[in-house]
Formats: C-alpha cells, structure tokens, sequence
C-alpha cells in the first residue's frame, strides 16, 4: 500500500530532521560527566566506533570554520581606491601624469595592486600548511586523525604543546593550563578543570 510506504517515509525524514536539526544543547560546562556521555552515547574507555564517527561527521560537517571566498583581482584592485591616503597618491599621480610623467602613476597603481594580490595568495597557501592533527579514541584505538574529522562525542589526548583542536570538555586533567591571549588578552596562562 502506497499510503503506508508514504508514511513511513515521512516519519523516517521527520525523525532524521529532527536528529540533524536539534540544536546542541546548550550548557555543556554545566552538566555532569555521566550526562555527558549519555547524551553524546559515547564510551570514554573505548570512544566512538568508527560508524558513529562516520554518521556524525555526515549529519554535522567537519570540523572547520566556514572560509571566506577569496577576493578576486578586480575586487583587489578596487580596493586600491577605497582608501583617502589612496586618493591623495592619485592626485599627486595626475599632477604628474599633467606633468607628462604618467608613467610613474601608472606603475605605483600597478605595484600596489601586485602586491596585495600576491598576499592574498600568500595567505591561501598557509593557510593550507596549518592543518593541525589531533589524537582521538575510537573503537578502543588511539589515532592521529586531521581536526577537522573530530565529532562531537569524541575523545581526544592533549598533552603539552598541543594545540586544543576543538570546543571539548575535560574528563581528566592534570595540571593543565592553555595560553589563552589570542581570545581574552590574557598574559598568563589559565588553569582548567576537569569538574
């Protein structure tokens, strides 16, 4: 029967809806350990098996802030003109070029433009080098896998040195302290608890 086979349907999308949908819950500091672990069904002994990563990986996405599109050239070229120092360059270029001596205009405009341009480059090509890596428990084996594979429910290893590779909450801590003055202004480093 159609009807049926219709229904079942779009009871098993809604479900599915529903399990993408569902936002986060929002006070993970506040809550226990235990209520931790029952709400993301993970085993901190063994950690998430390999399907349960796969499938919160497909229903969450990767680990990643979304990156802006790169600037086009001619949006760096007209970024050249936004700027009043900028203007006052282009006045003092047109009295030279009214001075037959466009040609240096011409070139300071084009340099300008060469060099933004090769930044903005510069910076994509890092960016693609600053991949970082971090140890994770799944199915009872300790990995290096990419950050940017990490799910929610994971069990990750930091140890001295390492960056942190995503929002986590401590289970086990010991003397544990991260440098945190690229987000608060903090000179010295802070200490975190596992409570």
């Amino acid at each position: 029967s159609l009807g049926n086979r219709s229904q079942t349907h779009r009871k098993e999308t809604s479900d599915a809806m529903i399990d993408q949908q569902q936002p986060p819950r929002p006070r993970w500091h506040a809550c226990s350990q235990g209520e931790i672990e029952r709400e993301l069904a993970v085993d901190p002994a063994a950690g998430l098996s390999g399907e349960a990563a796969a499938r919160r990986l497909s229903a969450h996405g990767r680990n990643e802030l979304p990156e802006a599109p790169p600037l086009s050239p001619w949006h760096i070229l007209a970024a050249q003109f936004t700027s009043l120092i900028v203007w006052v360059l282009i006045g003092a270029a047109l009295v030279s070029g009214l001075l037959e001596e466009w040609i240096d205009a011409v070139l300071n405009g084009l340099l300008g433009f060469l060099q933004e341009y090769r930044a903005e480059q510069s910076l994509a090509a890092l960016r693609t080098l600053a991949v970082t890596y971090a140890r994770v428990l799944r199915g009872g084996t300790r990995l290096n896998l990419s950050s940017t594979e990490l799910v929610p429910g994971d069990i990750i290893d930091v140890e001295a040195g390492d960056h942190v590779p995503a929002d986590a909450r401590l289970l086990q801590a010991v003397s544990f302290h991260t440098q945190e003055a690229a987000l608060t202004g903090e000179s010295t480093p802070v200490e975190k608890l596992n409570t």
